[in-house]
């Protein structure tokens, strides 16, 4: 009788699944690997311990989410209407002067930190650059 009784809970322990939660990372690194193709969804499935059903559903997911960042990406680049020319010169010089601007910033950090590696190297003793050309 007790036999029995074990075989029913073992049973019963081997037929509950346990749910689990994944993080939209995660969920985004398997369906990348189903997109590559270097992975079939069985294989995937059979990895990750989810059903091929919830593989697909996240594969719709990530498409309409993908489908939205072009949407939005789409609207950041249409072109402006001007009335004139005069105007779209104005504009595009603007636009100009904020790329200098920025170019200024960069080069300028590129060099400080430059400045703080050459400082670094030097009390510490070490060498933090690699070298350049084709010995290293």
């Amino acid at each position: 009788m007790k036999d029995r009784k074990k075989t029913k809970i073992e049973k019963q322990k081997q037929t509950k699944t346990t749910t689990r939660r994944f993080a939209l990372a995660a969920r985004q690194k398997i369906v990348g690997y189903y997109q590559t193709g270097y992975f079939t969804a069985q294989v995937l499935c059979k990895k990750y311990g989810i059903s091929v059903e919830l593989l697909l559903k996240w594969l719709r997911e990530s498409e309409t989410i993908k489908a939205k960042e072009m949407e939005k990406y789409q609207g950041q680049v249409e072109k402006k209407r001007y009335k004139d020319k005069d105007e779209e010169i104005a504009a595009l010089k603007k636009e100009l002067e904020e790329k200098d601007k920025q170019l200024k910033y960069a080069k300028l950090k590129h060099k400080a930190l430059d400045i703080l590696i050459d400082i670094a190297e030097e009390k510490l003793g070490i060498q933090i650059k690699k070298k350049r050309g084709k010995w290293r």
